[in-house]
């Protein structure tokens, strides 16, 4: 494979990921309701699959590398790549995937799960970022 299509094929693969994970937490949402492991492990993968594509927006768009995974969004809202609202929407969707590191106990699984039932707002912005 040459280095060109490389950043190409990641990309497919992390759309192909987010399609499949997006299907499969409608599915956990509806069975469980308030939230669970697997619906927090779901939006884990979901908020890293998103920094990944911001990320690779920044790559092939051979905009300014950011220090943190944090700064991503402010570097695509700066190079109007993506408006304010829409970077703080991602970016705060993006927040999800330190889900792990937290005392399971503190989580606030409705609040999880609303913002899980919100994210085709956030999945609509990926077509900006390509």
């Amino acid at each position: 494979m040459s280095r060109s299509n490389r950043p190409n094929t990641e990309i497919q693969k992390l759309l192909q990921t987010l399609k499949e994970v997006d299907a499969q937490i409608a599915v956990e949402i509806e069975r469980t309701p308030l939230g669970s492991f697997s619906v927090y492990y779901l939006a884990e993968v979901m908020a890293w699959c998103l920094l990944r594509l911001a990320s690779s927006a920044l790559f092939s768009k051979r905009l300014s590398m950011p220090s943190s995974d944090s700064e991503v969004f402010s570097v695509l809202q700066k190079a109007d790549v993506l408006n304010l609202v829409s970077a703080r929407k991602l970016k705060q969707f993006c927040e999800l995937r330190h889900l792990a590191s937290r005392d399971f106990y503190t989580l606030n699984g409705p609040e999880i799960v609303e913002t899980l039932k919100n994210r085709s707002e956030v999945l609509s912005l990926i077509d900006k970022l390509n």
